[in-house]
């Protein structure tokens, strides 16, 4: 009796293990698919932001001031 329960529970810990391996397995493709979705919309966000930067570079000149001088106000104030 002691032989077929320890078999059994020797069983049902390697369906455990199975279960677990397959969910990492995919998360870690969840996780992939996120990093590459990121990673493209990262590059894209770049490229927009460097065309706008080329094409008005005073605007940008300007927006870079106005934060630079809200951030360093922000900052003073602590």
């Amino acid at each position: 009796m002691e032989t077929s329960s320890a078999t059994n529970e020797i069983g049902a810990s390697d369906a455990l293990r199975s279960r677990l391996e397959e969910q990492v397995r995919h998360l870690r493709r969840q996780l992939e698919e996120l990093q590459d979705n990121t990673l493209h919309h990262a590059r894209h966000a770049a490229r927009t932001a460097d065309r706008t930067v080329q094409d008005h570079p005073y605007a940008a000149i300007g927006v870079a001031a106005a934060a630079g001088l809200l951030l360093g106000f922000l900052l003073a104030r602590r």
